[in-house]
């Protein structure tokens, strides 16, 4: 029920959005999408029209389910804005940590001959936003509104497998997609799932989740789960495909698959207590916060580890 009608509502919000975009002459998805765009395409288009409006579907969506029509706990979805630019930042850190080694390692092992740049900051800084809000976006359906729907009722761990998993069943469809591309999208599902219970906080997941996409699109030249975008850096695949992850991009390389199965087994040591606790609503504060400290939106467990 709960599901389905936060589908219900993100529909209906982003119809009325898409109807006022034509009324300005703006028609989304008419010409361009994430599945026909390639180094030449901008981004604006599709983040104005297509990524931004469904964004604010599915927070709209999530807060009025969860919060208005159920009356549960807001900081159960992670939305607090205390210590939200740290907690991007932390999530940015983890995906180039997990993104800039490979890339080196790829290099270094002749993998990858590098090409000249190609300059066009228009298009850095555009699909840096891009990716910030389809990130948002996926990471509020996939993490914010699903792990606090099902958490409660089927327990932490559960909660997580099934982030994880329909993140990746989601890019199933996508071009070039490949079994080593599946696992590494499972894998960071997982990772971003065990983010979001670890900090009660949807920025730290989309910090890593749009870092891991403009790191390895926007800035070194890897497809993105299949789809090729501008990229500053440019080279030209010389290696193993298994390696290189070949159309698929960074996420089919055996490469990330080794640095995040790393960052999974720490993530899970480190979150035992957490795991093995039963989510209750005690967890977080009932109404939207306000001044109160971020701490209270985590268990008193993970505060005494910290």
């Amino acid at each position: 029920m709960d599901l389905i009608l936060f589908l219900i509502l993100s529909a209906v919000i982003l119809l009325i959005l898409f109807g006022l975009l034509s009324l300005v002459g703006l028609h989304p998805f008419s010409s361009i999408s994430i599945g026909n765009i390639d180094e030449q395409t901008s981004p604006y288009p599709m983040l104005l029209i297509n990524y931004l409006p469904l964004l604010i579907a599915f927070v709209g969506a999530s807060l009025l389910t969860h919060f208005k029509v159920f009356h549960r706990s807001y900081g159960a979805l992670g939305y607090n804005m205390t210590k939200a630019g740290g907690l991007f930042g932390r999530g940015w850190l983890w995906s180039l940590i997990m993104v800039l080694p490979g890339f080196f390692i790829l290099w270094g092992a002749h993998q990858l001959a590098m090409l000249p740049f190609s300059w066009h900051w228009g298009f850095v800084v555009g699909y840096l936003l891009f990716f910030l809000v389809q990130s948002a976006g996926e990471e509020v359906l996939t993490r914010a509104y699903l792990i606090s729907m099902l958490e409660t009722r089927l327990g932490t761990i559960v909660a997580i497998v099934l982030s994880g998993s329909l993140f990746a069943v989601l890019h199933i469809g996508n071009d070039h997609f490949t079994w080593i591309g599946f696992v590494n999208i499972l894998l960071g599902g997982f990772i971003m799932a065990l983010l979001f219970v670890e900090y009660r906080s949807i920025w730290v997941c989309t910090g890593y989740h749009a870092g891991w996409n403009f790191l390895q699109a926007g800035l070194l030249d890897f497809n993105v789960s299949g789809v090729d975008v501008y990229s500053l850096v440019q080279w030209k695949d010389i290696g193993y495909p298994r390696l290189t992850g070949s159309s698929f991009g960074y996420e089919g390389s055996l490469v990330a698959v080794l640095l995040q199965g790393v960052l999974l087994a720490y993530l899970l040591k480190n979150n035992s207590i957490e795991l093995n606790n039963p989510f209750t609503n005690s967890n977080v504060q009932e109404v939207p916060p306000a001044d109160n400290d971020y701490d209270t939106l985590i268990s008193d467990e993970v505060k005494t580890e910290s």
